[in-house]
């Protein structure tokens, strides 16, 4: 598994379940997909965790943005900017 797959404990934010919800990134799809050494099955596999990334992304930004109003999160507005330039890119 190559190195970018593995978690970091830089990439932590210590919120805890925003943490929770950014590790298995790292952890599930991109892992098998490195470990696998038949190339249809890991196209198949890149697939997969494409799909689920999209999914996910749209879930963890919307959970995140409503922890953010709820805490008074002083970087809000700018944190939700940059949610919209990632999901438009």
């Amino acid at each position: 598994m190559g190195d970018f797959a593995k978690w970091k404990t830089k990439y932590e934010t210590n919120i805890d379940f925003v943490d929770q919800q950014h590790k298995p990134c790292w952890d599930n799809e991109q892992a098998s997909c490195q470990s696998d050494g038949l190339q249809r099955r890991r196209r198949a596999s890149f697939r997969i965790a494409q799909r689920k990334s999209v999914n996910y992304v749209g879930e963890h930004f919307a959970s995140e943005e409503k922890w953010m109003l709820e805490t008074g999160y002083p970087e809000y507005e700018r944190q939700k900017g940059e949610h919209q330039k990632f999901i438009s890119s």
